[in-house]
This record gives structure tokens, C-alpha cells and sequence, in this order.
């Protein structure tokens, strides 16, 4: 179970896998791998692990029988770092922290986090190894590791430690059971990314207690909105469709009627998406400009709406080509599509 709640602009986020159904792998979940050796094996089992709260006196029970996120493959493959990731949250500043344990594992024993995911090959993580007693940071990079950067620490195999993660722009600070062995970083490679549950070769790895604090992103398509109603005063309403979900079907990802977000686009949007053409609608003292945005390498990947209060004596063609302007320089500010709901 997945608890959520938004407050004063911040929001928290709790990964509870005792919620999630034993001996399964967790669902909203997407396993990956980087490097060699195949996807990890991730499944929720039933463990002692410790408790949400600390015990009320020195002779109660700190654990009990609880459903935690396990990594169980066990290929020893050196460069394999298998991991999975969170679909639902893209997440830019945020803090995190976890309770990992190294469980098992003849050429590795770790377990740790990884943060800012791009792709399978791009992305930072931070990693408790029992072997190695140590806690280090890393940075993959087209696949490629960076020097680690960390401490050594005691982390006796079998024993829950915390981690701890917090990203604030290109400002990274890590720490285990509260302290900080890797010195504050700043990096500017990954501003923002999903977060996942990481291990290494043959590393038998556990996962629980995941708490998340976080400033929610706002999306592209919703900031282009946002600074084209400041532009142009005189727009009232706007939104933007573009190809989501099977078959591709052209949906209203943002609109100044929150209303509008996820209903299908109409006909004329259809229409303007598939011929790239311009169309126009007049309503009373109100006009629309319907036009495409294109990507960089100019192919139509959404189609915007603009409607606004008809100036006296505004014709088809002002209304079309104020609505192309402000398209185009919507444009200026992405790529591609995938760039437009990040």
C-alpha cells in the first residue's frame, strides 16, 4: 500500500510492502538491470524485522514477523546491479530514508538506493556492503561507474541500518543510522528522476520502512500553460492534448480545468494533430487557436487550445498567428514529447 497526503505544498509519501501480497512481486514496481546478468528477483517475503516505533520499555519486542521487499537472484555476475523502480513519482527535492538489510551473498553483500533514475544506465546511488563495511555513493553515467565516494562503517551481515537521502537541487547528502560518512556532494548530471531499490551480483538484499518527503514537480505541459497565461493576458482558458496510453489515443494532459486533464481530446484536436494544419473557433466575443507542437525534429507531438477575448476587429488570421507565436515559443522549452510530462 501506497499512503499519500499533500500539505502546505509539500507531500509525503510511505512505501508499506506489508501491505503487498507474500511471495509475489510488488506491484507499480518496473525491475531493471545495469550491467550483465539478468533482471534481480523481486518478491515480497515475510521476515523478522523491527518495528515502525521504538519499544516502550528496554524489555519489549524491538521486531516482529513483517512483509519487507527482497531481492533474492543470486548471479554473481561482478558488473550485474539489478534494481526496481517506483513508477508512479518522478521526484527532484526530496529527502528519503529506508531500512536495508545485507542478507547473504558470496561475492557481494549490499544494498542500497538508487535515486535521480533516468534509465537503467543513468542515474545516482548510495549502498551499504557487509563485505566491504562500507558506505559509498556512486554515479552511472551511460552505464558507466564512477570512483566511489563514502566511509567505512560496521555493517554486520543480517543487521537493519538506515539509510538516508536527501536532494536539494544538485546538493546531495547521504547518511547510515544518522551519520554522514560521504561528504555533502553537488552534482548537476540528474536534477530530477524516479527512485529504486538496488543490489549487486548475488547480494541478497532486504527493503522496509520507505519514507519519502518531497516537493511535487509540476509537469512541463502544465508550466507552459502557467507562463503562457502570464504572456498573453488576454487568454482565459488553455489546454494541451497529445497521444497517451494504449493505441495512442490524443487525451488533455493540462488544462486551466483540472477538470479537462485526462478526458479525450476533440474532434478538432484530432483533426489538427493528424494534418499539423491550424484551425479556428469563434464563440461569441470568445476565439480559439488550435494549433501543434513540434518537437525538434519537427514531428507534431501534441496539440494546443487558446481561447481568448476577441479584440474588435481581430480576424481568423491574428487569432491563428498570435496562437502560433506563443506555440512556438512553448517549443523552445522541450525536445521531445516524453520531455513535455516530465
Amino acid at each position: 500500500m501506497l499512503g499519500f497526503a499533500t500539505m502546505a505544498g509539500a507531500a509525503e509519501l510511505q512505501i508499506d510492502f506489508s501491505s503487498m501480497t507474500v511471495n509475489e512481486a510488488p506491484p507499480g514496481f518496473t525491475s531493471k538491470i545495469t550491467g550483465a546478468g539478468g533482471l534481480g528477483v523481486w518478491k515480497i517475503v515475510e521476515v523478522d524485522a523491527p518495528t515502525e516505533f521504538s519499544p516502550l520499555t528496554p524489555l519489549a519486542n524491538s521486531s516482529s514477523k513483517r512483509a519487507v521487499l527482497a531481492q533474492l537472484s543470486q548471479n554473481p555476475a561482478q558488473e550485474r546491479f539489478p534494481f526496481l523502480v517506483y513508477d508512479d513519482q518522478t521526484f527532484g527535492d526530496f529527502t528519503l530514508t529506508t531500512r536495508v538489510k545485507c542478507v547473504s551473498g558470496r561475492v557481494d553483500q549490499m544494498a542500497g538506493i538508487a535515486f535521480r533514475v533516468q534509465d537503467e544506465n543513468n542515474y545516482y546511488v548510495v549502498r551499504a556492503s557487509a563485505i566491504g563495511n562500507s558506505f559509498r555513493f556512486y554515479k552511472f553515467l551511460d552505464g558507466e561507474r564512477s570512483a566511489p565516494i563514502g566511509g567505512a562503517v560496521d555493517i554486520p551481515t543480517g543487521d537493519w541500518v538506515e539509510i538516508s537521502i536527501t536532494c536539494s537541487g544538485n546538493n546531495i547528502s547521504c547518511k547510515i543510522n544518522g551519520k554522514e560518512l560521504i561528504p555533502k556532494l553537488s552534482d548537476q548530471s540528474f536534477l530530477f528522476g524516479k527512485i529504486g531499490f538496488w543490489s549487486k551480483s548475488d547480494s541478497v538484499s532486504y527493503f522496509t520502512d520507505t519514507q519519502i518527503s518531497y516537493v511535487p514537480r509540476i509537469k512541463l505541459v502544465t508550466r507552459l500553460i502557467e507562463q503562457t497565461m502570464r504572456n498573453r493576458k488576454s487568454i482565459t482558458s488553455m489546454r494541451i492534448a497529445m497521444p497517451v496510453g494504449e493505441g495512442d489515443e490524443l487525451q488533455v494532459v493540462a488544462s486551466t480545468d483540472e477538470k479537462e486533464v485526462g478526458t479525450k481530446a476533440t474532434g478538432t484536436e484530432k483533426s489538427v494533430f493528424k494534418s499539423t494544419g491550424r484551425d479556428y473557433e469563434r464563440k461569441g466575443t470568445r476565439v480559439t487557436a488550435v494549433v501543434p507542437l513540434y518537437d525538434r525534429n519537427g514531428d507534431t507531438v501534441a496539440v494546443v487550445s487558446m481561447t481568448s477575448k476577441r479584440f474588435f476587429g481581430e480576424s481568423k488570421f491574428t487569432t491563428l498567428y498570435r496562437g502560433g507565436k506563443s506555440a512556438g515559443r512553448m517549443q523552445l522549452q522541450f525536445t521531445d514529447a516524453a520531455e513535455l510530462l516530465e
